[in-house]
C-alpha cells in the first residue's frame, strides 16, 4: 500500500478550523489496512465540447489508460442544468464500442439535475491502452450546458 500522507495533529500548520484530527486518520489507515484495500481507485475526468449538439467523440481529449482494470460506474456534472423538459444523455466508447449495450443505463442529465451518475456498464474490463471515448447521444438543450465533465470511476488491476 502506498505511504499515506503526513497529517498534523497540532495548530503549528496555520490552520483553522480543522475538524479531523491525527487520531481519526489513523484509525481509518488501520481499518483499511486490517480489511486490505483491494486494489487502486481510479476516476478519470473527460470533459465535452459543445454538448448542446450530437456527435461521436465529443469528448476534449480521448483516454488510453496506463493499466487494465474495472469500470465500475461512470459520472456526469455540468455547472448549469439542460433546463425544464430537457436532457443530455452522453456515451462511453472503448476502443469504438459503447459499454452501455443496454442504452438506459447511460448516464443522463435530466431537467434541473446538473449530477447523475449510470447505471450499470455492461462493459466493465479494460485493458492498458484501450481507448476511451465520449459521444453526445442526446441532447435536448436549447443553448450550451456549461463545463459538462464525464468520469469513468473504477479499480486497477
Amino acid at each position: 500500500m502506498a505511504d499515506w500522507p503526513t497529517i498534523v495533529d497540532d495548530d503549528s500548520s496555520g490552520l483553522t478550523g480543522t475538524i479531523f484530527k491525527k487520531a481519526f486518520f489513523d484509525q481509518i489507515k488501520a481499518y483499511i489496512d486490517a480489511a486490505g484495500a483491494g486494489p487502486p481507485v481510479f476516476s478519470i475526468a473527460i470533459p465535452i465540447d459543445t454538448p448542446e449538439a450530437t456527435g461521436v467523440n465529443k469528448g476534449v481529449f480521448h483516454f488510453a489508460p496506463a493499466v487494465g482494470g474495472t469500470i465500475v460506474e461512470v459520472y456526469i456534472m455540468a455547472k448549469t442544468a439542460p433546463g425544464a423538459t430537457k436532457t443530455l444523455t452522453v456515451d462511453v466508447n472503448k476502443n469504438g464500442t459503447s459499454i452501455f449495450t443496454t442504452q438506459g443505463n447511460r448516464p443522463s442529465l435530466a431537467e434541473a439535475n446538473t449530477e447523475a451518475t449510470s447505471g450499470a456498464p455492461d462493459v466493465t474490463s479494460f485493458s492498458k491502452n484501450d481507448k476511451f471515448t465520449i459521444d453526445v447521444d442526446e441532447s435536448t438543450a436549447d443553448s450550451a450546458i456549461a463545463d459538462v465533465i464525464v468520469l469513468i470511476r473504477g479499480t486497477q488491476g
